[in-house]
Formats: C-alpha cells, sequence, structure tokens
C-alpha cells in the first residue's frame, strides 16, 4: 500500500490528496460499508495523526520533502528576508522596467542560486 500511495503523490502532494489518501486508507480497513458515520469519523480523529506521520515519513524518505528542519528564530528571518527579495525582483521582472536584457536573464539565471554560486556567474558590461 505504501508504494501506491508514493506512486499516487507524484511530487505533488496536495493538503485535499493526502486527507483523501488517508481517508481512503481508513475507510479500506473498516469491518462493513454499514459501519455509522459517527464511529467512522471517530476512527477517523483516532488515526489521523499517526496516518499522517507515516505519510511525512514516507514523503521524505521517497521525494525528499516534508523535513521537520527545527529553524531558529534568525534563520527564519533570514529566510523570510530571501524569499521577500526574490519576490521583489520578480515583481521588477514582470514590471516594465528599464534593465538590459543581458542584466534581466542575468537576475533569472541566478533567482534562486547560492550566493557562493552567483558569484562565480559574474556580470560584464
Amino acid at each position: 500500500m505504501n508504494s501506491n500511495i508514493s506512486a499516487s503523490l507524484s511530487g505533488k502532494a496536495t493538503t485535499i490528496k493526502v486527507r483523501r489518501i488517508l481517508q481512503l486508507k481508513i475507510f479500506s480497513s473498516t469491518t462493513s460499508f454499514e459501519e455509522d458515520a459517527n464511529s467512522w469519523k471517530l476512527k477517523w480523529e483516532r488515526n489521523f495523526n499517526e496516518l499522517s506521520e507515516k505519510l511525512r515519513i514516507m514523503l521524505v524518505k521517497h521525494r525528499n520533502i516534508g523535513h521537520d528542519w527545527q529553524f531558529n528564530k534568525k534563520q527564519e528571518e533570514l529566510l523570510y528576508e530571501y524569499y521577500f527579495a526574490n519576490e521583489l525582483l520578480i515583481n521588477c521582472l514582470n514590471s516594465d522596467s528599464d534593465i538590459t536584457l543581458k542584466f534581466r536573464s542575468y537576475i533569472e539565471d541566478t533567482l534562486l542560486l547560492a550566493i557562493a554560486e552567483i558569484e562565480q556567474c559574474k556580470v560584464t558590461d
């Protein structure tokens, strides 16, 4: 069953898909189709945390996503600054800004690179 779940995610797991997969997993383990809604709901609530943790572990292992990074406050602030700086650059690129085609290309090519990699690709006029 685990390989079927990871194959069905195909790298684009959304909350809705994850919940649906977990619901199907619980539903498939029920003893009869006549099980009333309240007991199914209780079973879902009881098993959701365990199943979601199993799915998270599988996503980390097979898709390299869902890590529990445990960033400290300073690291979180730096990530937000990085995100907003990139967002600002993208907004500038999408506007009618007066930049040369060469510089626009340089920004697009280096937008998500690490600083060390960007320094190796210095733009020349």
